[in-house]
C-alpha cells in the first residue's frame, strides 16, 4: 500500500488515508534521512550520526532497533539493508512531499526565458511547488542529543527556502510583467515573509500594491519596512525604498 511521507511541518506518514504513529523521534529523523538521501548510507555513518555519544558497539545496536523499527512501520520491502549498509527505497505510488517540490522547482528553474514570463509549463511547475511547501523543513522537530542531523536538517531546510524563493520570485515576476498585479501579490507577500529585511522584496510589494490601485496599503508596507529597519538593523531604508515611497505619495 502506497505511503505519503510529509516532511513540509512537524513529520507525517499516512498510507492509504490513515495516519502512522511514529512513537521515536529518531525513527522519524532516520527515515526523513534516508528518503532525502536517496542513496544507500553505510551503517557505521548512521550509527555515528544519530548516537553520537554512544561507543560504536552501543549505537551499532540502536541503529539495528531503528531500522527494525522502521521497516515494521513503512513495510519491509522499503528497506534494504545489510550488514554494511541500510537505505530507504519508495515503492510505486508513494509519496514524499519534500522530493515533489524538489522536482517541481527544479522543472521551473530549468527552462530559461526571456522577460520575466513563464512558459505554461513552467508556470504550472513553479505554482506546484509553491503549493507544495505548506511549512518549513521538519518544523517543530530536532534531535537534541544529535548536532549531526541538527546541521543536516538546518542546510536542508536552507536549500529548500531557496528554491521556495526561487519559484516565488519567477511566479512574481510573471504576473506583474502580465500586469496581473492582483495575482502577483499573494507570491510578493510570500516572498517577503521568507525575509522582512530584504528591502528589494519590501520595494516589490509597495510597487505592487501602488500599481494595483492600493495605495493606502503600499504607503503602509513602507511604514511597516521602516519600523522593522529600526527596530531590528537601527537603519534607516535605502534611498532606493525612500525614492518609491515619494513616488507612491506622489501618485
Amino acid at each position: 500500500m502506497a505511503l505519503h511521507i510529509a516532511l513540509f511541518g512537524y513529520p507525517r506518514i499516512t498510507q492509504d488515508g490513515q495516519v502512522l504513529e511514529v512513537e521515536r523521534r529518531r525513527t522519524a529523523a532516520l527515515l526523513a534521512f534516508l528518503v532525502l538521501t536517496g542513496q544507500p548510507q553505510g551503517r557505521e555513518t548512521l550509527a555515528a550520526l544519530f548516537w553520537p555519544d554512544q561507543d560504536a558497539s552501543t549505537a551499532r545496536a540502536g541503529l539495528r532497533r531503528e531500522l527494525s523499527r522502521l521497516a515494521a512501520l513503512t513495510g519491509r520491502e522499503r528497506l534494504q539493508a545489510n550488514r554494511l549498509q541500510a537505505a530507504f527505497v519508495l515503492q510505486p505510488g508513494d509519496r514524499v512531499d519534500v522530493l515533489e517540490f524538489r522536482e517541481a522547482a527544479a522543472r521551473a528553474a530549468a527552462h530559461p526565458h526571456s522577460g520575466g514570463a513563464l512558459c505554461p509549463d513552467c508556470l504550472k511547475a513553479a505554482g506546484q511547488a509553491v503549493e507544495l511547501y505548506t511549512a518549513g523543513f521538519l518544523t517543530g522537530f530536532g534531535l537534541p542529543d544529535s548536532p549531526g542531523f541538527d546541521e543536516w536538517q538546518f542546510f536542508e531546510a536552507e536549500s529548500l527556502r531557496e528554491r521556495l524563493a526561487g519559484a516565488l520570485q519567477r511566479l512574481a515576476d510573471h504576473y506583474e510583467g502580465a500586469q496581473a498585479y492582483d495575482a502577483a501579490l499573494p507570491y510578493a507577500r510570500r516572498l517577503l515573509a521568507l525575509d522582512p529585511l530584504h528591502e528589494p522584496a519590501q520595494r516589490r510589494l509597495m510597487r505592487l500594491y501602488a500599481l494595483d490601485g492600493q495605495q493606502a496599503a503600499a504607503l503602509r508596507q513602507y511604514q511597516e519596512a521602516v519600523r522593522l529597519l529600526e527596530a531590528e538593523l537601527g537603519a534607516e531604508p535605502e534611498a532606493e525604498t525612500q525614492a518609491l515611497h515619494q513616488a507612491i505619495r506622489s501618485r
